[in-house]
């Protein structure tokens, strides 16, 4: 088919989710699958680097084992708050926007914490933190999913949360690296600059989800172009009309509702992800922040 014909050729319906399932693995991919592992990489570094800092915490702030404490919720609770908020801010404005947002929070609150003056500003900032950071997994994980089809998702999910763990486990060695020579401040201040040196390049790389956009009946330009990398040779074009078959709810302006996760054979599955991924993260924060933290008191 010509240029010209193509272009001339009345819009046709291009099912988004037939072109994700049968791509084969490609360049667009692979590439927002690093971007992804490397801003979990720095998400799972900024969440649990706070353990190994908390020594130097006690000798430089004179803070004692109440006070970390109050520290150490601080940020798991604004996570937990920022995983809620900026879940609904992803559906509502995309996903792209929302994540380099994110990005940019926890960045620049990293640097922020570094010229905290005492404890009191630092547990406040520790809890701004804490929300940048929660906000951007759940954000990461669905951009992912919507591009990689079922066959791969798992794999895909993996991989990014290996970054996570890869970050907290780095964390450790860059904390005995710095904080003896430069401070516990040194930490959190390389942590939020590389952070935000990521930022343009989020800007400049990272998509926007196909699904999400087709579903919100916005930017087809976007979408054509996505859908075009995905699979060479499509022809979308953004006069075509771009649909999702299994979200067709949603684009009638459905909302979303808390209770439907509890409907059917979904209230007993839910139910126990949420005491599952409960039961984790409880063993996971306590080890890795009263685990490490105590090492030196």
């Amino acid at each position: 088919m010509t240029y010209a014909t193509q272009h001339s050729s009345p819009p046709v319906s291009i099912q988004v989710t037939d072109v994700i399932e049968r791509q084969r693995i490609n360049a667009f991919v692979i590439r927002l699958i690093a971007i992804s592992w490397t801003v979990t990489f720095l998400d799972g570094f900024d969440m649990l680097v706070i353990s190994f800092v908390a020594p130097y915490l006690r000798e430089g702030f004179g803070a004692d084992a109440i006070s970390l404490g109050e520290l150490f919720s601080a940020g798991v609770f604004g996570a937990m708050l920022g995983g809620i908020a900026f879940g609904w801010l992803g559906d509502r404005f995309g996903r792209r926007p929302i994540i380099i947002a994110s990005v940019a929070a926890f960045g620049a609150t990293s640097v922020a914490m570094a010229l905290a003056p005492e404890m009191h500003m630092l547990m406040i900032l520790r809890f701004l933190n804490g929300i940048a950071l929660g906000g951007l997994m759940p954000l990461t994980w669905a951009l992912n999913i919507e591009y990689a089809p079922s066959r791969y998702r798992a794999t895909t999910v993996t991989i990014i949360m290996m970054g996570y763990t890869l970050g907290g486990i780095v964390a450790g060695p860059f904390t005995i690296w710095l904080a003896p020579h430069f401070g516990w401040q040194s930490v959190f201040l390389l942590s939020g600059i590389v952070t935000l040196v990521l930022v343009p390049v989020l800007v400049l790389l990272l998509p926007e989800s196909a699904r999400h956009l087709a579903v919100k009946g916005r930017s087809p330009d976007k979408i054509a172009k996505a859908l075009n990398a995905l699979e060479p040779g499509l022809g979308a074009r953004a006069k075509d009309r771009f649909v999702v078959p299994d979200e067709a709810s949603a684009a009638e302006g459905t909302d979303f509702r808390l209770s439907s996760l509890f409907q059917g054979n979904l209230r007993l599955m839910t139910s126990l992800l949420w005491l599952a991924y409960i039961g984790s993260s409880m063993a996971v924060y306590f080890k890795s922040n009263w685990g490490r933290s105590s090492l030196r008191m």
